[in-house]
């Protein structure tokens, strides 16, 4: 009973999956051939394109992380290790462009705004007048 019992389920399996009959008699769908062809043109410059994009993301990522750095030491503040990745990189040392490195550095700062020696001489006047006056009054000690 066993034996017809599974005689028919079998039966019944394979008549609802034909597809499923070819392939477990070991018969194989061909593929095509794989291409050894170089890409097309305007793959290989789409490519490029994608690479000198990827290349400016990390040189601004980096200029970035140089600024936050910058502002993390001046500030005190705590470190963050994706900028460090971003800096080396790039190699570890970013140089910032103009714009950046004036919001760091501004002009007005560079100068000293302290006490200028020649400022403080800049109403005097060493004429000839001086000399004849200091020279008509006759010193006591000679």
């Amino acid at each position: 009973m066993r034996k017809l019992a599974s005689c028919v389920l079998q039966q019944k399996k394979k008549s609802l999956c034909p597809g499923h009959r070819a392939r477990s008699r070991g018969s194989r769908r061909r593929k095509d051939p794989v291409r050894a062809t170089p890409p097309c043109p305007y793959q290989a410059d789409l490519d490029k394109e994608r690479k000198l994009r990827e290349v400016k993301n990390a040189q601004k990522n980096a200029e970035r992380a140089a600024l936050r750095a910058h502002f993390r030491s001046k500030y005190k503040l705590s470190e963050d290790p994706q900028d460090s990745y971003h800096l080396r990189s790039l190699g570890g040392k970013v140089a910032l462009p103009h714009k950046l490195s004036k919001i760091i550095y501004p002009q007005s700062q560079t100068k000293d705004e302290g006490f200028n020696l020649l400022s403080a001489f800049q109403g005097l006047s060493f004429g000839p007048d001086v000399i004849r006056a200091s020279s008509a009054d006759v010193c006591r000690v000679m």
